[in-house]
């Protein structure tokens, strides 16, 4: 709705400023080569492109502006050593012969800590596995599930643009058979001016 509203009201702010800037200086009549009967359409033809331009420019900018100030964005993605993993594809994780599997969680922070007050990032334990942290960080704990306190991440800084990893150890209950489940990141508080994005990761018991 915004954008279309933009696309009809443009034109017009570039008519007004190029009828303007024309009547005002035409830098085309400093030429001699140039015709007085086309000064005006060569003129109005070029400051309309460039008021374009600039308007575009200027549009861009707020929009930036606002969408730094309001929202914050958040990636998460799940993966496991030695795999290239992104948003767009889903991590496999098998336990080896000892009953073990790791995660490897890239968080990936652009936003205003204000936004993140109080919101944790948490991956529910699955029915089959233990859960824990493989090192100590003062941001993290596992109550059964693990959490991440996004807010720490940010430290003494009211913004910051971050990238963070975080490793799971997962320990395989027992089983009758082949199980799996999906586990994903989520967040414990939704909130609007957080824009969040993650993949997922699927956890099996079948032996590597």
């Amino acid at each position: 709705m915004v954008k279309g509203i933009w696309k009809l009201v443009t034109p017009i702010i570039s008519a007004i400023i190029g009828i303007y800037a024309t009547n005002t200086f035409n830098v085309f009549a400093l030429l001699p080569f140039v015709p007085d009967e086309h000064l005006f359409d060569i003129c109005i033809t070029v400051y309309f492109a460039i008021a374009d331009i600039i308007i575009e420019l200027i549009a861009e900018l707020i929009t930036k502006s606002v969408k730094n100030f309001f929202t914050s964005e958040l990636e998460v993605i799940m993966g496991v050593p030695g795999a290239n993993t992104n948003l767009t594809s889903n991590a496999i994780m098998t336990f080896n012969s000892q009953s073990l599997a790791e995660a490897i969680i890239k968080v990936n922070i652009r936003g205003r800590k204000k936004h993140f007050k109080g919101v944790e990032l948490v991956i529910k334990k699955p029915a089959f596995a233990e859960m824990q942290a493989v090192s100590s960080r003062r941001e993290v704990y596992v109550d059964d599930d693990y959490h991440v306190n996004l807010e720490a991440l940010f430290g003494n800084g009211d913004r910051i643009e971050s990238k963070q990893e975080f490793r799971i150890a997962l320990i395989q209950d027992a089983v009758d058979g082949n199980t799996e489940a999906t586990i994903y990141p989520e967040l414990s508080i939704k909130k609007c001016n957080i824009i969040f994005k993650r993949n997922s990761a699927k956890l099996r018991t079948g032996r590597e």
